[in-house]
């Protein structure tokens, strides 16, 4: 009985110690746990990782990067954060302009200007000044330099003499280069004013469209008034498609603003607003096509309620998504091929010539636009020399030397790299063809110079050519050079063989006037000069016939005659004959 209970007891007991250990363990990993969490979010505490996010709160008084902070932690480093220094860039101020005047700017500082940094800003597109139209467009990475704290990016306005209102150019830090650099998503505008008279007239002027692509977006409309705003108006278009694309098929202007009998819209702007838009739904199909595009005109006012300024017209254009799927429209124009105007190799395929001159060939249909053609000698993809084409199918000719004197001194490889930019009337780009290379060799000119031998070679080589292994010995020489004149018009140049490494002449033979190869076969003179294998040196030379002078060295070849193998008698067939 006693047994009995000391063993109920020490169960019981044990169940109890074993629950209490429990408890304890699960608090001090939830102490730990909780420590942890504290321990990190201390140190990250004010640090933000994502920069330009609309959704993070200011940092307020956010400390220099070179800021002493308490050590808490001595793992942590002596940033007083996780993953060392804070950094902060912001736009620190702006600077106005007015058209004519000084360039206006935005400053963009930081807080650490030890290490090189990059950082990006957008410009917004509610902005009410447009690029291109009131002010150059500005590169939007800015490139901070090892000690620079600051840079400032100029804003040059564009002048014209259409009066306007005051306009904005909105700015936002976008990103950095350096993880944890944070930047606030303030927006900061710079104001362009205008410095054309007052006037209560309202001009109007298109803006550059939204290019519209098949399945992925529409295109957009845009005109700007400028002067009163203060009532709406209507202001009337006129467009005209080009290039194959159909209205109706390929594109689908806004009803409400569209007429398609008449092929004219009108741009409606509402009191107060200075903008105005028809938006084009692009329709998508299955056929590749080349880029198409249609041209927008405003019509004057009958009534007198505004003038027309700016560029009188504009061309949205209609981007296809199926030549990216592998399919390729047959009539895009372009560059057809390009080869050489005097091709000396054995075949054209060689592409071998002294006379550098290119024949371009342009193919496709223009349309109503025309193609600009770049050509690049240097490797760098940047146009040595362009030629406009106004003519569909049609070829020129182009000499690199021309465009750059100093490859007439060089010989060897040549790469000419070339693409083609198709453009319409008004010079919008209308898509744009890859690089395209032309590789080809550039030798000596034949008929420049002293007279001279040049590539003695054999003409059947059954080895590697370099080896120079042959069981057939002939041999090629090419010459190069001016023949001297000669008042009976026949030449007075000989050429002289030797054959048994004694340089002395073993055959010699008068040139024509202007032979530019002579071939020679030793076993003319020596028929066994074949029949023992093993090496051979065959030596050649120009004498002017009249004064007995040698024209230059002696040229050598080293040739070798293989040992040709003697085959046994075998019987190859047996037939019977009755």
């Amino acid at each position: 009985m006693r047994s009995i209970a000391a063993g109920w007891t020490r169960r019981m007991f044990g169940k109890r110690l074993h629950s209490l250990r429990n408890r304890l363990l699960n608090r001090t990993s939830k102490r730990k746990k909780s420590w942890l969490r504290r321990v990190l979010f201390e140190s990250l505490e004010n640090r933000q990782l994502m920069t330009a996010s609309a959704w993070l709160d200011p940092i307020p008084d956010l400390p220099d990067a070179g800021a002493n902070a308490p050590v808490r932690f001595p793992w942590i480093g002596t940033g007083g954060n996780f993953f060392g220094p804070r950094e902060k860039v912001w736009i620190d101020s702006v600077t106005p302009t007015v058209e004519g005047g000084e360039p206006g700017s935005i400053r963009i500082a930081r807080s650490n200007s030890q290490p090189p940094l990059e950082v990006t800003f957008n410009i917004l597109s509610n902005s009410t000044a447009q690029k291109n139209i009131d002010y150059l467009e500005p590169k939007s990475i800015v490139v901070f330099e090892p000690g620079q704290s600051y840079v400032d990016v100029p804003i040059i306005a564009i002048d014209d003499a259409i009066p306007e209102a005051t306009e904005s150019v909105r700015f936002v830090l976008w990103d950095t280069s350096r993880i944890g650099t944070w930047t606030p998503p303030d927006i900061a505008s710079l104001l362009i004013s205008d410095n054309d008279q007052a006037s209560r007239t309202t001009v109007l002027e298109l803006l550059p469209p939204v290019d519209g692509y098949e399945g992925h977006q529409e295109g957009k409309l845009r005109a700007r008034r400028s002067g009163s705003t203060e009532r709406a108006l209507q202001a009337p278009f006129e467009a005209s498609f080009g290039s194959g694309l159909v209205d109706a098929l390929d594109v689908r202007l806004n009803p409400k603003h569209w007429n398609s009998e008449s092929q004219t819209g009108f741009f409606y702007f509402a009191a107060g607003e200075s903008l105005a838009s028809v938006s084009v739904q692009v329709l998508d199909d299955s056929e590749a096509e080349n880029t198409e595009w249609m041209e927008i005109r405003l019509l004057p006012s009958s009534s007198g309620e505004y003038l027309l300024g700016g560029k009188p017209q504009q061309t949205l254009r209609v981007l296809d998504n199926d030549s990216r799927s592998g399919k390729t429209p047959a009539d895009a124009p372009g560059v057809k091929h390009v080869s050489l105007s005097n091709d000396t190799g054995s075949s054209p395929s060689d592409r071998v010539t002294w006379d550098e001159r290119l024949e371009v060939a342009i193919d496709g249909k223009l349309l109503d636009g025309r193609l600009q053609t770049e050509f690049d000698w240097s490797g760098d993809f940047i146009p040595e020399f362009s030629y406009w084409v106004d003519q569909s199918p049609s070829s020129f000719a182009l000499d690199p030397r021309e465009i750059e004197p100093r490859l007439a001194e060089v010989l060897g490889t040549r790469v000419v790299r070339y693409r083609a930019n198709w453009y319409t009337a008004d010079d919008v780009l209308i898509q744009q063809s890859p690089w395209e290379d032309f590789t080809y060799q550039v030798v000596e000119k034949p008929d420049s110079g002293p007279l001279r031998l040049s590539d003695l070679r054999l003409k059947v080589d059954t080895g590697n050519p370099t080896d120079r292994i042959t069981s057939v010995p002939s041999v090629v020489v090419s010459i190069l050079g001016q023949y001297p004149k000669s008042e009976s018009e026949l030449s007075t140049i000989r050429i002289e063989w030797d054959q048994t490494n004694d340089g002395r002449a073993d055959h010699s033979v008068l040139l024509g006037m202007d032979q530019r190869s002579v071939e020679f076969d030793p076993r003319t003179l020596d028929p066994a000069f074949a029949r023992i294998p093993g090496p051979r040196t065959l030596r050649v030379r120009l004498v002017d016939g009249t004064t007995q002078e040698p024209l230059g060295s002696w040229e050598t070849l080293e040739l070798t005659i293989p040992n040709t193998p003697i085959l046994p008698w075998i019987v190859a067939e047996i037939t019977h004959r009755p």
